[in-house]
């Protein structure tokens, strides 16, 4: 008898087929896993920026509103030193000869004063040298405004210093030219507007 030996005609097609769908199902988890990766890597890497926009654009506008902040009390002094230079400066020379020590005290603190315009550099610094912070804001306009208004405050501290040194230089020329310690408060001060009158003509 002869009896020949057969595959299964289907075993193979069907152990095939398995092994299509089982790399099949492979190449898909793989491809899903890589998406789920980067996909959530990418989600993370946006959240962040704009968490770090938010908390760049805070630290800029707390920084600048300390300024505005420490502003008002100096040009709150400043008025008032100014107002009573110009009700004293307006005084008939004999007035002012005859001024007593309380209003030659407020004159000298007037005209010798100068408070501290105090401000952290840091915000203004990490905002303008680092142009990763310009790219994490990524608001033109905001940048713009920004840029402009820290400008602004460099002018108002650098016109501020060049009064404090005016101030001083009168004192120091007053300190030096003036036997002070042997005059009347009146004679001080008409001395100082004569120096103060010299140094602005």
């Amino acid at each position: 008898m002869n009896v020949k030996f057969r595959m299964p005609r289907y075993g193979l097609v069907n152990n095939m087929s398995g092994m299509v769908r089982e790399l099949l199902m492979t190449t898909l988890g793989t491809t899903i896993s890589i998406v789920l990766t980067f996909g959530t890597a990418a989600w993370l890497e946006h959240r962040q920026q704009i968490k770090s926009r938010r908390q760049t654009a805070m630290m800029v506008i707390a920084n600048i509103e300390d300024f505005a902040q420490n502003m008002r009390y100096v040009d709150s002094m400043l008025v008032k030193w100014d107002s009573t230079l110009t009700r004293i400066a307006a005084l008939p020379r004999d007035s002012v000869l005859r001024l007593n020590d309380d209003e030659a005290k407020a004159f000298f603190a007037a005209i010798g004063g100068g408070v501290l315009l105090q401000r952290d550099k840091t915000a203004e610094n990490i905002f303008t040298n680092d142009i990763s912070t310009w790219r994490d804001v990524g608001n033109l306009n905001f940048i713009r405004n920004v840029g402009e208004c820290y400008s602004f405050i460099n002018d108002i501290e650098k016109n501020y210093r060049i009064q404090l040194d005016r101030k001083g230089e009168i004192s120091q020329h007053f300190m030096e030219e003036c036997d002070y310690e042997n005059m009347t408060a009146g004679e001080c001060v008409a001395a100082m507007l004569d120096i103060r009158g010299q140094s602005s003509s």
